[in-house]
């Protein structure tokens, strides 16, 4: 979406239910919570990616715990389970270096133009 000062925002889909998961669930094992949450996510995504969005803030203070749940989840639990990571910056990286049509990556095939996306 261009704004009127010519920058542009980008909005991407998340998957809401893990991300309130991972806001406002139980944080106390990431291995338990990959299972329950992110692997049934995982299976039912077509493009295989899978987009959480939290606020900083519940891993800093307003759940004990939770930076070091997030910690092992991120270091640990999500290899384990044969579960990659990819920074939204490198995703971001890959859709301008692939044909965003060709792509297999259903989030890459979305251009967001009046906050409607597009395919």
């Amino acid at each position: 979406m261009l704004l009127k000062s010519g920058s542009e925002i980008i909005a991407i889909p998340y998957d809401r239910n893990v991300s309130n998961k991972l806001a406002f669930g139980d944080l106390s094992n990431a291995d338990a919570f990959t299972r329950t949450h992110i692997l049934p996510s995982l299976s039912t995504t077509p493009s295989g990616i899978l987009v959480t969005q939290v606020d900083g803030e519940t891993f800093g203070g307003h759940k004990k715990f939770a930076d070091q749940f997030l910690e092992y989840l991120l270091k640990i639990s999500l290899g384990n389970h044969d579960v990659n990571q990819l920074p939204i910056n490198k995703l971001f990286r890959y859709c301008n270096l692939v044909d965003s049509n060709n792509s297999n990556f259903d989030i890459c095939k979305y251009k967001f133009i009046n906050s409607s996306p597009t395919i």
